[in-house]
């Protein structure tokens, strides 16, 4: 099942680096799904998009596929159901990446989690183990 982000999240993940302007690369371009620019056009941030409702294991292999699409720089934008154990997602990414050096190449990749009310669910270092804040 294909779940859509909700407009409040699709709205919300426009939202980046004070002036800063959002360029959405659209279908078939390649990622990230936001690129923010500065007035000279420099990139400033990136954001992947993505919705997850799946097991701890398929967070695990699913998101580090999306920090390579990211060149393992920026931000993946998740929206969960309401009530995910955000605590066991990211600890069972962390028990697939156990390797210290393995883990390092995700220092510069975050995990911001909200509902699909758009609250924010969590925020998350996926280089860092432990390093995150639920709510």
């Amino acid at each position: 099942m294909v779940r859509m982000v909700v407009p409040a999240n699709a709205e919300r993940a426009l939202y980046g680096p004070a002036g800063s302007t959002p360029m959405l690369a659209g279908a078939n371009k390649p990622p990230p799904d936001v690129s923010f620019r500065d007035a000279s056009g420099r990139e400033v941030y990136r954001r992947e998009v993505k919705t997850f409702s799946g097991a701890p294991t398929t967070f695990a292999r699913q998101f580090e596929d999306y920090a390579k699409k990211l060149d393992y720089r920026g931000e993946l934008y998740v929206q969960v159901s309401r009530g995910t154990d955000i605590q066991r997602l990211m600890e069972a990414f962390w028990a697939k990446n156990r390797d210290d050096r393995r883990l390092a190449r995700y220092a510069d990749v975050y995990v911001a989690f909200h509902t699909p009310d758009g609250r924010p669910a969590g925020l998350w270092m996926l280089g860092a183990r432990g390093m995150g804040v639920s709510g």
